[in-house]
């Protein structure tokens, strides 16, 4: 399978694990039976009501060596196999920034898919371009962002695709340029950058 159509599925199968496993038992209904066709109630996520597994700051081991996801206010991870491959959530907090200027603390933003990668020498526009920039190779489509691991510098780290769940204007870091851009439900995107740890 070629590994463009390979990453494609395995964001798919990340997706739908997900909401498979943030969905629950959550019939409100005495009997667990609904009769009316209609869902008993919706699933929410909140910073507040972490789904199983997910952490601020798992670690990985890689080539023999343990190495830690950044503490990034807002962010949690789940580990999803021994090569890296992770899965995020992005909620809104307030310090030391609002990532949103439209939603409450603690609702959730994004949903973060990870593949394990580098960042060449540190240089966003070549290391997005690099036929080796992450373990399945050339970067899908929407991986716009990069997360170094603690301590590793520009090598190891995370290609990041950044998902909305939720309509939002943006707002980041003070000096941010795409601050006060739309965010749409399903757009996929974030801040282009190699963000070196």
């Amino acid at each position: 399978m070629h590994p463009r159509r390979r990453t494609a599925l395995l964001l798919a199968l990340l997706a739908l694990g997900l909401g498979l496993a943030a969905c629950g038992d959550d019939d409100d209904s005495a009997d667990g039976n609904d009769t009316t066709g209609q869902a008993a109630s919706t699933v929410s996520i909140s910073e507040a009501d972490l789904p199983e597994g997910f952490e601020q700051t798992p670690t990985i081991d890689l080539q023999g060596k343990e190495w830690r996801f950044d503490n990034v206010p807002g962010h949690y991870w789940k580990v999803l196999d021994d090569r890296g491959f992770a899965v995020g959530l992005h909620f809104q907090s307030d310090k030391p920034f609002r990532w949103a200027t439209d939603v409450p603390k603690g609702e959730l933003l994004y949903i973060v898919y990870a593949i394990p990668g580098n960042c060449g020498d540190g240089s966003f526009a070549k290391a997005s371009k690099s036929e080796d920039a992450s373990i399945v190779g050339p970067l899908p489509a929407g991986f716009d962002h990069w997360h170094g691991l603690v301590g590793a510098g520009p090598k190891q780290g995370h290609w990041l695709m950044h998902t909305a769940v939720r309509d939002f204007t943006l707002a980041g870091p003070p000096g941010n340029p795409m601050a006060g851009t739309k965010v749409e439900a399903g757009q996929p995107g974030f801040m282009p950058v190699c963000d070196i740890r």
